[in-house]
């Protein structure tokens, strides 16, 4: 019995698995296209095989701790081989030491000038695969989300947005929900089910949230 996968999936309110048999991979060696090596780990179920679907978690957060538990397992108990890949130290990974260009990457802001050369937003137009994106209205993401999906419906492209009173991590098990739910539906997304609006109370120093998506 996994104690962990229990407590999950009764915070999460997710479904019950499939399964909770599964194999854990440490520490593949996946190459890069630059000739780097960076480590990752891999959960699947025992029963799987290589076509399952793949998940491609990638974080500052590391590839174990609360990814694996709250992410990595949930989704590989549900079908899914999944490789977890973390960015904070795919600097010393790859080259032993810390790298102050990687750790410039992961601290400048979105607007800063250093994006310019490889800012793709007049691209997005272009992706013609399903995209489903999952933010909270305290999310510091969510402004961009906003405007990706709104350039792909525009677009005529595929696109699934939920948004919810949550900050970027909420322990609330409606993103993963609708990530399975999404994947699972197949390579084009059907409308999106009616959903009940509940009542939604913001904290007092807070505007209230817009209507949800």
């Amino acid at each position: 019995m996994n104690l962990s996968s229990h407590l999950m999936q009764r915070m999460l309110r997710l479904d019950p698995p499939l399964t909770r048999d599964l194999v854990i991979e440490r520490d593949l060696r996946v190459p890069m296209p630059d000739g780097a090596v960076l480590l990752a780990d891999r959960y699947l179920p025992r029963a799987g095989d290589q076509a399952l679907p793949v998940a491609l978690l990638r974080s500052p957060y590391g590839r174990r701790g609360l990814i694996a538990a709250g992410l990595a397992r949930p989704l590989a108990e549900r079908g899914f081989q999944v490789l977890t890949l973390p960015l904070g130290r795919a600097d010393v990974v790859a080259i032993g030491h810390r790298s102050d260009y990687v750790q410039d990457i992961l601290a400048d802001d979105a607007d800063d000038a250093r994006w310019a050369g490889i800012d793709h937003r007049h691209r997005v137009a272009e992706v013609s695969v399903p995209v489903s994106s999952i933010g909270g209205w305290y999310d510091i993401f969510l402004p961009g989300q906003l405007r990706d999906f709104r350039i792909l419906q525009e677009a005529g492209r595929p696109a699934r947005l939920t948004v919810g009173p949550w900050t970027h991590i909420s322990a609330d098990g409606t993103p993963l929900r609708e990530s399975i739910a999404a994947t699972a539906s197949g390579s084009r997304y059907p409308a999106a089910p009616s959903r009940a609006t509940p009542a939604t109370t913001a904290p007092a120093n807070r505007a209230p949230p817009p209507p949800a998506f």
